[in-house]
């Protein structure tokens, strides 16, 4: 074949490859043989329908709305979260993207401590802690002036402020000099370094920069936010208040507050953030003349960075932009239990103090509304009072002027608690059911220590206690994070979503009760709700009337016998299909997927290709029906392990809601001499009732759209009889790429074998037939069908549900430990998904 007929039968083919960019591997989609063909806006993966969505990601991209992600500006911290969330709901419902699985090996939550796990490493742990709390000027940290930190902060925040609203052309040096950036860092938060006579100005850029990457490296002290388990608590830190245990306790010991510190580490982040965003504005003459650095000094900026401190500019960035500090008026010190202090805690008369600062959010409306979009998508049956209610929290009706200088007291107390009252101690004890609960001060997380159960703090009706701001009036510490906007990148935004939906539902906490499963899932009213990180919400989003929504997914059918309440999912540890993740085999990946196969193009001939088409004889006189969706209680042994992918890593599971349980799903197959809609008894040739358990915490991938060509130069091409005018609407596969055809109901009717040797792919067709297939071919539901309060299933057609035969070889793959891709005939071709699936070292395909 010549280079023109290369291309013109691969146009519109997708082709794979894994690149290295800025020492960082990532997963390359391209389409090299399209002139003509517009395929920038092709992808595998559905846009954020919302702008509140974006904290999730720091990779750049245009909301479904079109909301464009803010201009970048400033300092490129040059860290992203993986896998990236981008690409983590794919075209079709319960799928993720290609680059969303390639990046699941070096999943965030994967990330352990490495060398800070050493003895060494532990020893300067443990000193620095105490250091901390007794001497924190040997540390070159000064004891912390609340007052004074609570202003800085706030000061930043108006620099910030002017910085955006300016494009970056007003930095914190157009504010204030470098001499005195140095007096208030020095002379308030740190003590000063020692003297540097190698640079320039002893108190410059330069030595403050240095610092401040010093003491944010220091072990032990701070909070690694590049940990996942981190990134969700965080509100925690700010805002829970949780104390009513320490009159229990032995009187806690002195030191700062767990909230003063990560403040500080805030301050300190925002301090660094904003010197960098100057500097990077900057020529490179006026890096030398103006804040008198050198090449080499700004380029050794980034050495002294570490995946840690990166985090860090990622919290001083999300700060900035989504939360201010206000002062409200200073009230006097009650003698007895003042109606605030039962507001924002529980706490003893002589640990009361007066509150002046609070966290405010920035961009309110905005959060509220994203929340309020997530609950629509995933058809949450409350929306209506939900909205009403919140309307008259968060006082949505603009009552308060956006520049007051004297904001109203709703806020405060929806948002407080104020900074300047005690939080916890370093010592304090947590609650043992809480939420990624550790016994010391300072955090030594890992995932194998990571809790599934999380405690809401239900927020108070209006309408029943007759006032907006009593009590816990927007939720606990969950709400907060995510009205303010604290979310920092990665899976905690589906947490923090559901979380301040279920704490602002007071008839969802009344059938739920208070302690949720956030990787499980849920039955409330005539429909279930499942995270995306449980394999059951995964396997059921194909059912009719599924809807999905950052991470979590809802369907119109519940287990057999379960009346409202959570559902704890155990998961196996993956079989272990690829020792080396692919993301970190280049070139197999190419070879694996290459349009011409292993060969040089040079001998490429036509009849080295096949045209694989979706043929209805694969599925001729075969139907499936689901018949039941029950639940059966786990052993000991699978109750408390629990996968965490391929890694093959494993932790216990710990939720009080509910024991684990695993999902059967039950299917009538069944096989007849001919595809009529009335089929006597006498020609069923194979009829089999089977219950197929979800074990396996695998993934589905929506194979990357394609684009066929539909006139080309004619071709001989194998197995196509040379008289045939061979008219091209799908793309040609190459022989090296074995692959073969079963139907869904063959997977339980003749179980295929599955070489683990071999590379061939198993292309399973489970598309839905005549009218289910124009019903269907969407993924937005509306109202669904299934069972209602029993558990059964009864589509009440023939030749079973429309997607039931996907559902079956969803739930197959499940049981076998098998991810698949999935591709949409008409949207990509049986030979691109084929090429797909060898990229991403998957063994199947399921044609739909």
């Amino acid at each position: 074949l010549t280079k023109d007929e290369i291309r013109d039968l691969f146009s519109g083919a997708p082709q794979f490859s894994v690149q290295s960019l800025q020492g960082r591997r990532q997963a390359k989609v391209a389409f090299p043989h399209d002139l003509d063909v517009v395929v920038c806006d092709v992808s595998d993966c559905r846009r954020f329908s919302h702008e509140a969505f974006s904290s999730a990601t720091l990779r750049r991209h245009l909301c479904a709305a079109d909301h464009p992600h803010p201009q970048c500006i400033g300092y490129d911290i040059e860290a992203i979260e993986l896998p990236g969330m981008l690409s983590a709901q794919g075209l079709e419902p319960g799928t993720i993207g290609l680059e969303y699985f390639l990046e699941l090996p070096q999943s965030d939550s994967l990330q352990d401590e490495g060398e800070d796990s050493t003895d060494q490493a532990l020893a300067e742990t443990a000193r620095n802690q105490e250091l901390m709390e007794i001497a924190p000027e040997k540390l070159g940290i000064k004891p912390i002036n609340p007052n004074l930190l609570y202003d800085r902060l706030r000061e930043l925040g108006q620099v910030y402020q002017k910085y955006n609203d300016s494009e970056g052309k007003t930095t914190i040096l157009d504010l204030q000099s470098p001499s005195e950036l140095y007096a208030l860092l020095f002379g308030g938060f740190l003590m000063p370094p020692r003297f540097d006579g190698s640079t320039g100005d002893p108190t410059g850029l330069k030595v403050q920069v240095e610092t401040l990457l010093k003491i944010l490296r220091l072990k032990g002290i701070w909070h690694n936010f590049s940990m996942v388990e981190w990134r969700i608590r965080l509100g925690q830190l700010l805002w829970n208040q949780d104390v009513t245990d320490q009159e229990e306790n032995e009187q806690p010991e002195t030191g700062p507050s767990d909230r003063d510190v990560v403040l500080l580490q805030i301050l300190l982040a925002c301090e660094l953030l904003l010197r960098l965003d100057a500097i990077a504005g900057l020529e490179l003459e006026e890096v030398t003349k103006k804040v008198h650095l050198t090449h080499a000094e700004v380029v050794n900026f980034k050495n002294l960075k570490t995946r840690k401190t990166d985090w860090d500019l990622v919290l001083a960035r999300r700060f900035l932009e989504n939360v201010e500090i206000v002062e409200a008026p200073k009230t006097a010190t009650p003698k007895k239990r003042s109606l605030l202090a039962s507001l924002i805690g529980t706490r003893s008369e002589e640990s009361l103090v007066e509150a002046s600062h609070f966290l405010r959010p920035r961009h309110q409306e905005k959060q509220v509304s994203g929340l309020l979009h997530f609950a629509e998508l995933i058809g949450w049956t409350n929306l209506d009072a939900i909205t009403a209610d919140l309307s008259v929290k968060v006082q949505l009706t603009h009552s308060q002027p956006p520049n007051n200088s004297q904001p109203s007291t709703q806020p405060h107390s929806l948002y407080g608690t104020p900074l300047d009252s005690p939080l916890l101690t370093p010592n304090y004890k947590q609650h043992a059911n809480g939420y990624f609960d550790v016994p010391s001060w300072r955090p030594n997380i890992s995932r194998s220590s990571t809790q599934r159960s999380i405690q809401l703090q239900p927020s108070t009706n209006p309408r029943w206690s007759g006032s907006a701001t009593h009590s816990s009036g927007i939720g606990g510490w969950l709400s907060r994070t995510w009205l303010t906007g604290m979310i920092l990148p990665g899976e905690a935004i589906s947490h923090f979503l559901i979380s301040t939906l279920l704490e602002n539902d007071h008839m969802a906490i009344a059938a739920l009760g208070e302690t949720a499963n956030l990787y499980g899932g849920f039955v409330l009213g005539e429909r279930s709700w499942w995270s995306k990180s449980c394999i059951t919400g995964r396997v059921l989003a194909t059912m009719e009337g599924a809807q999905e929504c950052m991470g979590w997914i809802s369907v119109a059918c519940i287990p057999e016998g379960h009346g409202d309440g959570w559902i704890d999912v155990p998961t196996g540890v993956m079989p272990n299909w690829n020792p080396k993740p692919r993301l970190y085999s280049a070139e197999e990946v190419a070879a694996d997927s290459s349009v011409t196969g292993s060969g040089s193009p040079a001998d490429i001939r036509g009849t080295d290709f096949v045209l694989p088409r979706d043929n209805d004889s694969y599925s001729a006189g075969w139907s499936v029906h689901l018949s039941a969706f029950t639940l059966e209680e786990s052993g000991p042994a699978n109750a408390s392990l629990l996968s965490d992918g391929e890694s093959g890593r494993h932790h216990t599971a710990s939720c009080s809601a509910s024991s684990p349980e695993t999902p059967l799903l039950h299917f009538a197959v069944l096989k007849t001499a001919e595809a009529a809609d009335i089929q006597p008894a006498t020609h069923i040739l194979h009829s089999q009732n089977v219950t197929i358990p979800l074990v396996y915490d695998v993934y589905f991938i929506a194979a990357w759209p394609c684009t066929p060509v539909t006139r080309i130069r004619h071709l001989q091409l194998m197995h196509v009889h040379q008289d045939d005018v061979v008219r091209v609407s799908v793309h040609p596969l190459h022989v090296s790429h074995p692959f073969r055809v079963v139907n869904a109901a063959e997977l339980v009717a003749d179980p295929p074998h599955i070489d683990t040797a071999a590379k061939d792919v198993l292309v399973v067709d489970a598309r839905a037939r005549d009218a289910d297939s124009a019903s269907n071919s969407s993924y937005t539901a509306t109202n669904g069908n299934g069972s209602g309060r029993g558990g059964s299933v009864n589509s009440g057609r023939t030749r079973g549900g429309a997607k039931d035969a996907e559902l079956l070889a969803r739930a197959w793959c499940a049981e076998r430990g098998l991810h698949a891709v999935i591709g949409r005939a008409g949207r990509t071709c049986i030979a691109c998904c084929v090429r797909e699936a060898r990229a991403l070292g998957v063994r199947v395909v399921i044609r739909i």
